[in-house]
């Protein structure tokens, strides 16, 4: 789902009710995010707005300050997805990348094996466009692709070393 998709589907209360807060009557509830003893936020429909600390916004800011989290961690909590420029969302490359560190590679060179750590170096390179930089996956990436690349050029002199013998 897209920000825009996701702002219309899911509501407020939906999102209270997650955290086990309930509005009263009057649509208050006790702001979460400092302390008081009357209710004093509002919640409407598709945003909150408190009246005691100002603090206000649309389901994405409620759930990023609720948690603590960046607007990329309550986009995925929400629902969302994000669709890289070869259309691939970012469960598909996950899985693409744990096949990648499933496969047990033969200690015998397989000819083909150099093509794969080729298009397992694309996948990298392709994920790292498609993750929001410093996330968790984003370094997972980097690190993998480094560790391929290295293969590459390890697989490239052993196959460029025999040709020679």
């Amino acid at each position: 789902m897209t920000k825009g998709e996701i702002k219309q589907s899911v509501k407020m209360p939906e999102i209270l009710s997650r955290y086990g807060l309930r509005p009263n009557r009057a649509g208050f509830i006790c702001c979460p995010f400092h302390k008081e003893k009357s209710a004093s936020c509002k919640i409407y429909d598709d945003s909150f707005y408190c009246f005691g600390c100002g603090t206000g916004g649309d389901v994405f800011d409620f759930v990023m300050q609720y948690e603590s989290v960046p607007f990329s961690t309550a986009f995925i909590e929400l629902g969302g997805t994000y669709i890289s420029k070869k259309g691939k969302s970012r469960n598909q490359i996950r899985h693409e990348m744990r096949d990648i560190k499933s496969k047990k590679h033969n200690p015998v060179q397989d000819p083909n094996e150099i093509e794969q750590v080729e298009k397992n170096m694309l996948m990298y390179e392709t994920a790292l466009k498609t993750f929001p930089p410093d996330s968790e996956e984003w370094y997972m990436c980097q690190f993998n692709l480094e560790k391929e690349k290295s293969r590459y050029e390890m697989l490239s002199a052993k196959s460029g070393g025999e040709k020679n013998s």
